[in-house]
């Protein structure tokens, strides 16, 4: 957030992004930044996730705990994580990728045994992932340092159409999609996040396990209790 501060002018991004372009076009200064947060932030991640993954009784309180089963991902449409650790190859940025994803061919992880494990496993080993991104991004554009154009507020929609817009969030898939009317407005706007898939998954976790599994199943989802009634 600090680094959002230094780019916009404050910590939430407020006005950074916009439709059609940015009011805070990426400068040296900015992207040397970033390199250096992703830097610090690899190398302390790592020394944390050293002592988890490393640790015996972290792993045997993790491991087979919480199993959901790739065919039970498959028939709830688990997304994200969740059906990534059941051996799903699901993630929107492989499946319909768009500008920059479009030329990186980003490998999603994919893990199969489905377990509180590798559900906190992955989260570790796409954060290193995510950095990696970021930091071909900012070589990519340091190389070729486009026009950044100015946002447009006063796009005219299409009457009496249907749009759809899909990304992968950190949770999985997002989906907004969107209706105009005859006069162009939009009549309906609905929100679909990867929680409203998900929490079946969490509820296929715990089904006939301890009640002191709940804990830790729970948080190996970390899913979102507003996101689920969107």
């Amino acid at each position: 957030i600090n680094t959002t501060q230094l780019w916009c002018g404050n910590r939430f991004g407020k006005g950074l992004i916009r439709p059609g372009g940015s009011n805070y076009p990426l400068n040296s200064e900015i992207s040397d930044a970033i390199v250096d947060l992703t830097t610090a932030i690899s190398k302390r991640f790592g020394e944390v996730t050293d002592c988890i993954y490393l640790t015996p009784g972290v792993l045997t309180r993790f491991d087979e705990i919480g199993v959901v089963t790739k065919k039970q991902a498959h028939m709830i449409g688990a997304v994200g994580p969740s059906a990534r650790t059941c051996g799903i190859m699901r993630d929107t940025r492989k499946s319909h990728p768009f500008q920059y994803f479009k030329k990186y061919n980003i490998e999603p992880v994919i893990l199969d045994s489905g377990d509180v494990l590798a559900r906190g496993m992955i989260r570790n080993l796409e954060v290193h992932e995510s950095l990696k991104i970021i930091r071909d991004l900012l070589k990519t554009w340091s190389l070729e340092k486009g026009k950044i154009e100015k946002p447009v507020y006063s796009y005219k929609l299409k009457p009496e159409n249907f749009s759809v817009s899909i990304v992968e969030g950190w949770r999985g898939e997002i989906c907004h999609s969107a209706v105009t009317d005859k006069d162009g407005k939009i009549c309906h706007y609905k929100i679909k996040d990867p929680s409203f898939h998900n929490w079946m998954a969490l509820a296929l976790a715990v089904r006939n396990q301890e009640i002191s599994d709940f804990p830790v199943c729970n948080k190996s989802f970390n899913l979102s209790y507003c996101g689920h009634d969107l």
